[in-house]
């Protein structure tokens, strides 16, 4: 008696212990609920979909086009496109020799950054002008985030302007944080007229770009040569205070946390325009408070110049240099190489003054 109750024990545990281990598969992961164009979608915080229950267990998704799981650890890829801004529907399914179980949610994809005109349509008129600009970067990718932001302008015969007039700037977010800036650009005089497009970008410059956002503004024809020099403009300037102070966080997400931006090394622009005469302008970044030297040299290594020689706060500055030596001689016509030095690092450019 006692024999067949310790058999029938065994045999209700060894039951039971199958039974166990026959179970079906229990999704048991939380997906983040937003997204980046251009930035990796986070599924979680190992972006990987994690399921209980009997082994085996492989996965599989539907969802938008782009995105895709690996069916055997489950790690989810997807990096939105422009055209997926918006609601996304998302069900992913885990499935073992048991039985399946799904997950299904809506992922809000948000455009990185968003640039809005200022009393839009722009007209320039042919003396010049000036327009002004929001431009909002958020940050909804789950994770923190640096990239950094610039612009660029496409003239109407749809070259791009030689140089980028804001950027690129280094800008770090927490996710849920939001960075506006409110530009004001100015449109020269001797910009040709036609339609022009104005682009921000966010990424790598000169590197990838993963979102940017345009607007269009038309500059009119006319005469100009009769207009005083006090009426016109000249240069493709922005008036918004310093650059590393363009961009402010939003205080709604940021009441506590001060945003200093600046970028990430030293940095030394190509020249603009090169070649050049009679003037060209430099400009750089600094990533620290340092001394600053700013220096021309000719192709043999003689000092030309001193355009920058002392004590600055971080961020991005600009120098003019109008083609004449220390002793106010004009120079002659040539390669020259302007140095940077700051915070212990040197950074060289070549340029071309023409006669």
């Amino acid at each position: 008696m006692k024999r067949n109750l310790l058999l029938a024990f065994f045999a209700l545990v060894f039951a039971t212990s199958v039974a166990w281990a026959q179970t079906l598969p229990t999704i048991t992961s939380t997906p983040f609920l937003t997204a980046n164009v251009g930035s990796d979608y986070h599924y979680d915080g190992d972006d990987k979909v994690e399921a209980s229950g009997s082994q085996p267990i492989t996965f599989s998704v539907d969802g938008p086009e782009g995105m895709t799981i690996d069916p055997d650890d489950g790690h989810i890829h997807w990096h939105p496109e422009p055209d997926q801004v918006g609601p996304n529907d998302i069900t992913i399914t885990a499935t073992n020799a048991f039985g399946f179980d799904t997950q299904s949610f809506t992922v809000e994809v948000f455009k990185t950054i968003t640039l809005t005109a200022v009393n839009p349509p722009i007209t320039i008129p042919a003396q010049g002008g000036q327009f002004s600009v929001v431009v909002d970067i958020v940050n909804m990718s789950g994770r923190p985030v640096t990239t950094q932001v610039w612009n660029a302008i496409r003239k109407p015969d749809g070259t791009i302007l030689g140089r980028t007039p804001i950027g690129p700037i280094t800008i770090s977010l927490n996710n849920g944080e939001t960075v506006t800036g409110n530009p004001t650009q100015t449109v020269p005089a001797n910009a040709p007229p036609g339609i022009y497009t104005y682009i921000f970008s966010v990424g790598a410059f000169r590197q990838f770009v993963t979102d940017r956002d345009s607007i269009t503004f038309t500059k009119l024809a006319g005469p100009i040569a009769s207009l005083s020099k006090n009426n016109t403009t000249t240069d493709w300037e922005v008036s918004a205070g310093p650059q590393d102070q363009l961009f402010k966080f939003d205080s709604s997400t940021n009441e506590q946390r001060g945003a200093v931006i600046r970028p990430e090394t030293l940095i030394l622009e190509q020249n603009y325009p090169n070649p050049f005469n009679p003037s060209t302008i430099i400009r750089f970044g600094l990533n620290q408070d340092a001394h600053v030297t700013l220096k021309i040299y000719n192709i043999l290594g003689e000092e030309v110049a001193i355009l920058v020689d002392e004590f600055q706060s971080s961020g991005f500055k600009s120098m003019v240099w109008d083609g004449h030596n220390s002793l106010g001689q004009t120079v002659s016509a040539g390669v020259y190489l302007y140095k940077l030095e700051a915070g212990g690092l040197v950074k060289t450019s070549k340029m071309v003054f023409m006669k």
